[in-house]
């Protein structure tokens, strides 16, 4: 019995190795990024604008990042006019505000050292910010403008 417990330990780490190897390796999605329902991304997107752009016209850019059975979960919106990647997460309607889960990403080409980009999480390095940006291009286009969602959202305050 002792001898083929011995035998069975001395095979494991042969057994293994198919299994860490498949979790190093970076899977690829299994959806297509701009291939989702979301019934909440438009009235997000005007909740937005209305709330936070000044712009006339407004260019979104979204790059879905969870998708469930062909329904929007999460997703990284890049917002042309404002040079800011968003992360949002469907909400029902009424809680468009709620969509949006941090603080604008900004491309830290200002930023003088990673020190700085580490105390904050609005600032990702130039490269990370590139990756998801190009993500996000290759995503779906949404184009919303200021009057449209100053109508649908009539009691946001004026942006700074």
């Amino acid at each position: 019995m002792l001898k083929r417990i011995t035998k069975a330990l001395r095979a494991l780490p042969l057994l293994l190795i198919p299994v860490l190897v498949g979790c190093a390796h970076h899977r690829p999605r299994q959806f297509d990024p701009s291939s989702f329902n979301s019934p909440g991304m438009e009235r997000s997107l005007q909740y937005w604008t209305a709330a936070f752009s000044p712009h006339a016209t407004n260019h979104f850019y979204v790059c879905a990042t969870d998708v469930d059975r062909g329904e929007l979960v999460r997703a990284l919106v890049y917002c042309r006019e404002e040079g800011r990647i968003l992360d949002y997460l469907e909400e029902p309607k009424g809680a468009e505000a709620l969509a949006w889960r941090l603080r604008p990403m900004v491309d830290r080409d200002a930023i003088l050292s990673d020190e700085r980009v580490g105390l904050s999480n609005d600032l990702v390095p130039h490269r990370v910010w590139n990756r998801w940006m190009k993500e996000c291009i290759s995503g779906r286009e949404y184009v919303v403008t200021l009057s449209e969602a100053k109508t649908a959202f009539p009691g946001s305050k004026e942006p700074n």
